[in-house]
């Protein structure tokens, strides 16, 4: 029974979030393409430049002005 709650818990660490940054014209959330859990993003440095979908421009992807959306968890898709 205690593995299948670290099984759960090591599942909760390692969800997969969208990496997010503002446009800086429209200040919208935009998303980057990149997608990554919580400890990868910690450790990585971005960068790269994205095309904005919002103003057209391209856009530096920064640890400083990027965040992580996690997407909502749906209990029937989580590993047993």
């Amino acid at each position: 029974m205690s593995s299948e709650g670290a099984s759960s818990s090591s599942f909760e660490k390692r969800r997969i979030g969208q990496v997010l940054i503002t446009c800086p014209v429209t200040s919208e959330a935009i998303y980057t393409g990149v997608d990554m859990d919580s400890q990868e993003f910690e450790h990585t440095a971005f960068n790269m430049t994205v095309k904005c979908v919002r103003c057209g421009d391209q856009h530096d992807l920064n640890k400083t002005g990027a965040w992580l959306r996690h997407r909502p968890v749906n209990p029937s898709s989580s590993p047993v």
